[in-house]
């Protein structure tokens, strides 16, 4: 099934005929139906037959040109209709009533890029749908910003210094266009923004921004005059059209063509708005917070750092989650979301939507900001759901992630890949899977306190507390995007790749804002996500274990490394899904990270499976945190390790005394007992005495 047949091969006829009166192909576009000339080669005399015949589309050369070819040079030029997928019919049955308005959205050499197509209904309502120029519903997942404003191919007939108007929407241009006028008309909605791609063709005119009449609107045409004048433009204008209607734009402008013109005459240069103190600013989101939450000093500083950036998310390569998390219920989660929605960009705050409604709902565009509550539920549910949103994380904390969706297209199934990328804060009891929480900054509620004094939240009274604050992180966001674009901060070294990637953009934000905020930001990242923030993958936890046992021993038998891991009463080893870590439980884990057990003699001349200490070195030093482990030139006369060492090097080394390392590996300091000793009841000495 085809969204329309008639009208693809109408638009066919249309764009292949040559023009000529006298040529058969004119009646053909006219009609909707017959011959024209054929893309595939060289067609003089119409060949290429275009008919529709219920919902299938018919086209047919009747020269030497096969089907494929002619198919292939159809979706070139951007002229084939795919069919539809039943996801896409269903969104065509809610697009159909009302009257029909279909843009084409060009680039500068005029190639077909999308296809946008409004319904006004007769309610007053409006519906959307983009379509790319192979006919399939959606953009696949490329972002409205990326593309060419409504109109970009008119400007190759404009010299320099020409007048352009910019308007909000298709509609708006297309009026203005009808009247004679050079406009163009943004794609993004209001609350996008062109990118400086689309925005790059205007730079040679003398543009005019023609917003609509409501707050959305002149916020919209603020924030791309101000990426103008970033991207070097000197001479733009706005204008203002002081009898609008609510809402209204060019489009609703009656006037004739003499009061159109003295409108447009009367736009008056823009000036770039007072900078916002953004430091002031971020004073106060953290302040609306704690109102309501009790919460540390580092985390109120990430946390409105964060709602920064759901405003500039347009300038962010990389999103860090928020990771919300109790021991208990009653702790506060549900509340900082409440919270959260009234200061961060396009809430949507939810607890559980089916995976088709998830993923659409995150490819909007621009995208929502993601309040995702109950968590551990959702996690812990149908396996579906689960693994799609575990999917939807993993892959949304980059710009360039998306989810893939197998939707039927006709009698077969295609792959849609969709944008997931967005700022999100999840909320729920104990842990994240681990790759989610290894993208997130880790926010710890606790319950509070008899003596600890927060606000009652009521949401009404809130909203008037928080929308100042939207509207000076709106209108800070205006004029910053392109700067924090190009801001490369300093990162802290003890940031992992994973956490600079998230933190980077905070840090931007932080250093724009300036004052002790910068150093309060790196504070805050090395604490919540720094070295030593908390590995829970069971491998690495093993490595650390694992280190803890050898101390400054040079071999250890299997048995003894086992007996040790299983007594570690705070670690999962005695109980692994029912049965306590053996040695080739011990291997299994160990084999992922090159290490292997090999035969070995240990004191006493007996003879068995072990492992060697220097067999570690290169897996502690990749995983376990630096500030654990460190290498040094430093040698003390301690004594050789010698091959017989066992247990009795451990107990040497459980003061602080160094041995040397083993030949080819560094020296590993150790200046207090292992963590896992100390844990254990009896000190070294005991477990010493087990073994």
């Amino acid at each position: 099934m085809y969204p329309s047949a008639n009208g693809a091969a109408r638009r066919i006829l249309e764009a292949l005929a040559c023009g000529r009166t006298s040529c058969p192909c004119v009646a053909s576009a006219r009609h909707g139906s017959g011959n024209t000339h054929c893309p595939g080669h060289d067609d003089h005399r119409p060949s290429l037959s275009v008919s529709a015949q219920g919902d299938k589309l018919l086209v047919r050369c009747q020269a030497s040109c096969a089907q494929d070819a002619v198919v292939a040079a159809l979706k070139e030029r951007g002229l084939w209709l795919a069919p539809a997928s039943s996801a896409d019919r269903v969104d065509t049955r809610r697009h159909r009533a009302g009257d029909l308005t279909r843009y084409e959205i060009r680039d500068a050499t005029g190639r077909l890029v999308a296809v946008h197509e409004r319904r006004d209904r007769p309610d007053g309502s409006k519906s959307f749908i983009w379509q790319r120029p192979d006919g399939f519903l959606g953009l696949n997942g490329r972002s409205t910003s990326a593309l060419p404003l409504f109109g970009t191919e008119r400007l190759r007939d404009l010299p320099p210094g020409a007048q352009v108007i910019v308007g909000e929407g298709e509609k708006a241009a297309a009026s203005l266009q009808g009247r004679g006028i050079a406009a163009l008309g943004t794609v993004t909605g209001a609350a996008g923004k062109p990118g400086s791609e689309a925005l790059a063709p205007l730079l040679p005119l003398r543009v005019i921004l023609w917003p609509d009449n409501d707050p959305p609107g002149r916020s919209h045409m603020e924030a791309i005059a101000a990426a103008l004048n970033t991207l070097g433009h000197g001479d733009i204008r706005i204008l203002e059209w002081l009898d609008a209607p609510p809402g209204g734009d060019a489009a609703d402008f009656q006037g004739d063509a003499a009061a159109l013109a003295a409108l447009v005459e009367a736009a008056k240069p823009w000036t770039a708005p007072p900078p916002v103190n953004l430091a002031a600013l971020l004073d106060k989101v953290r302040a609306f917070i704690r109102r309501f939450m009790v919460m540390g000093d580092n985390e109120l500083d990430a946390v409105a750092l964060w709602i920064a950036h759901t405003h500039a998310l347009a300038a962010a390569e990389a999103t860090p989650y928020l990771s919300v998390s109790s021991a208990q219920k009653r702790s506060g989660k549900s509340r900082f979301l409440e919270v959260l929605a009234l200061l961060v960009a396009r809430p949507w705050f939810t607890s559980r939507v089916s995976p088709a409604v998830l993923i659409r709902k995150l490819a909007q565009e621009p995208p929502p900001t993601l309040l995702l509550d109950e968590s551990d539920a959702a996690f812990k549910g149908a396996e579906e759901y689960a693994e799609v949103l575990r999917t939807v994380l993993n892959a949304g904390h980059r710009r360039s992630g998306v989810a893939s969706l197998c939707v039927k297209a006709g009698r077969d199934f295609e792959l849609s890949d969709f944008s997931v990328f967005g700022a999100k804060a999840i909320a729920g009891i104990g842990k994240l899977p681990d790759t989610v929480a290894d993208r997130a900054i880790p926010i710890i509620l606790k319950r509070r306190r008899p003596s600890e004094e927060v606000e009652r939240f009521r949401r009404r009274d809130a909203e008037r507390g928080a929308q100042p604050l939207q509207e000076r992180l709106a209108a800070w966001v205006a004029s910053s995007i392109p700067a924090l674009q190009e801001a490369r901060p300093a990162l802290p070294p003890e940031l992992d790749d994973r956490a600079a990637d998230g933190w980077e953009t905070l840090l931007a934000i932080a250093d724009m804002a300036g004052g002790d905020w910068p150093s309060r930001a790196r504070s805050s990242a090395v604490i919540l996500s720094g070295d030593g923030r908390e590995d829970e993958s069971l491998g690495v936890r093993l490595l650390a274990d694992i280190r803890d046992a050898f101390a400054g021993a040079a071999r250890l038998s299997s048995a003894a490394l086992v007996k040790y891991l299983v007594g570690i009463e705070e670690a999962p080893w005695g109980d692994l899904r029912g049965r306590p870590l053996d040695a080739r439980g011990l291997a299994r884990t160990l084999k992922p990270f090159g290490i292997r057990p090999s035969q070995m003699r240990f004191a006493g001349e007996s003879a068995g499976k072990g492992y060697a200490r220097d067999a570690f070195a290169d897996a502690w030093c990749r995983y376990l945190p630096a500030s654990e482990t460190r290498e040094t030139s430093e040698t003390e006369p301690v004594g050789d390790v010698s091959d017989e060492g066992d247990v009795s090097d451990v107990e040497r080394n459980t003061h602080g005394i160094r041995n040397a390392p083993p030949s080819g590996v560094s020296a590993v300091s150790v200046v207090s007992p292992p963590r896992s000793m100390k844990a254990r009841e009896g000190g070294p000495e005991a477990w010493q005495a087990d073994l």
